[in-house]
């Protein structure tokens, strides 16, 4: 088996696992943007291997395959995923694909992007008979009795419609709060977990709240015309939606609002984890129709992830003002929350070791706020062998003397250490208002207040 063929295993079957539990409300130690990063990784080494693409690949289904014990239920038209941009040049290439394919400029819906799981709804007459996961886009599992627990999504409709409604099954930020109990890791997952229950009388206690935004096969006479005008309709039959959603009138207005988007996600009341752009006229994004996969008229535009997935290049010893050695770890560089990355601190060699690091593993980098990016843990389902042991130093990588060692800490006791003396130099004048340059002189400077 090729190099290629090996990584492409490895992230196929850790991807399907990710993929089983992220869709069935299963507690998965991968987290969604690593999820998202592994899956673009996927999808670069099959573009560049086309022979390693099989039937097994996540990128080649939608969704998930089914859980066991559920109905299973054909849907009525096929359910497709919404491709990723995360960067402007990603976004700006779909809307210029956009308007070269329609010919004109074409008005662009934008609207959040809810962290919950996808449902579709089936009204017969203006009477709800059935709620159906996507599952694996062609079939779903029956959630109709977790669906009607919904106190805001009404089982009649003021008209005797027959429609297919597709929207986003959720559960608020405020709720979720009330439900720690529950272990969940977060409100989308107590969601997917909570459909897939069996008694309503529970399921009615996680407060389950529905949006519907996508409106599929139908029997109406004069369907609405643009994603404003399904959201009116929505609302006259009081069935929930994303309204009122914001248009751009060209793609550089919707490509503005996206860039500037990321700091308001937390005035929703329920999860958000992007936004989602639609060609605004129904009608036109139905002729720009779909691939194998996706919908090609909307794409989901992505928040900078506060995770992602590198590897680990090397691990240098800093020696601070005490003579205490901290390890650094040396990485490729990596976006995490709009900022470049290539270095993280490690805490210890106890950390380290308890986390089982090792040189060459695929980490996970967590930030959160402005606090310095940490390594959460490596991913060792993508270790091929080649990984090393991390060494720990016997000797002050700057002075070469004998370290001294206890349960957590290396410490160079060497008083006249150079690195200890800089350091000291650097943190005494910080606090007095002194500032040192590299050759080591030191000059006076006002304090900033």
């Amino acid at each position: 088996m090729s190099n290629k063929q090996a990584e492409h295993d490895r992230l196929v079957a850790l991807l399907n696992a990710a993929n089983f539990a992220y869709f069935n409300g299963k507690e998965s130690h991968v987290s969604e943007p690593v999820r998202d990063q592994l899956k673009q990784q996927l999808i670069a080494l099959e573009a560049a291997n086309p022979e390693l693409i099989s039937p097994k690949s996540p990128t080649q289904r939608v969704g998930a395959p089914l859980g066991g014990r559920l109905p299973k239920v054909p849907h009525l038209t096929r359910k497709w995923s919404l491709s990723d941009a995360f960067d402007i040049d990603e976004l700006r290439e779909w809307t210029t694909r956009m308007e070269r394919e329609t010919g004109r400029k074409i008005e662009l819906s934008i609207e959040p992007k809810i962290d919950g799981i996808n449902a579709t709804l089936h009204y017969e007459n203006g009477v709800l008979t059935r709620a159906v996961t996507r599952g694996n886009g062609q079939i779903g599992e029956d959630i109709t009795h977790a669906i009607r627990t919904i106190s805001g999504l009404p089982l009649t409709l003021s008209e005797p419609v027959t429609a297919e409604l597709t929207g986003e099954v959720y559960i608020r930020k405020d709720d979720f709060a009330t439900l720690k109990g529950e272990q969940f890791a977060n409100p989308r997952n107590l969601a997917a977990g909570s459909v897939r229950l069996l008694d309503p009388k529970i399921i009615s206690k996680r407060h389950l709240r529905m949006r519907v935004y996508h409106l599929g096969q139908h029997n109406m006479a004069t369907p609405p015309a643009t994603q404003t005008a399904l959201y009116d309709w929505l609302q006259a039959m009081q069935i929930p939606s994303l309204a009122p959603v914001w248009v751009g009138a060209n793609a550089e207005e919707a490509i503005n609002f996206c860039a500037g988007f990321a700091s308001q996600r937390d005035q929703f009341p329920f999860e958000i984890d992007g936004l989602v752009l639609k060609v605004h006229d129904l009608e036109t994004r139905e002729q720009i129709g779909f691939t194998a996969k996706v919908a090609r008229g909307a794409i989901a535009w992505k928040f900078p992830p506060t995770e992602a997935v590198t590897r680990l290049k090397a691990v240098m010893w800093q020696v601070g003002r005490t003579g205490v050695l901290t390890p650094v770890a040396e990485l490729v560089p990596v976006l995490v929350d709009g900022s470049r990355v290539s270095r993280a601190i490690l805490h210890n060699r106890v950390d380290m070791k308890n986390k089982d690091l090792r040189l060459g593993d695929h980490v996970v980098l967590v930030k959160a706020g402005d606090v310095i990016p940490a390594i959460e843990k490596p991913l060792k389902e993508l270790r091929d062998g080649t990984e090393k042991q991390i060494e720990i130093p016997q000797d002050c990588p700057n002075c070469t003397a004998v370290l001294a060692e206890d349960e957590m800490r290396l410490r160079c006791e060497n008083i006249n250490c150079s690195a200890q003396l800089q350091a000291r130099v650097h943190w005494e004048g910080v606090g007095y208002g002194w500032t040192g340059s590299k050759n080591g002189r030191i000059t006076i400077a006002k304090w900033a207040c």
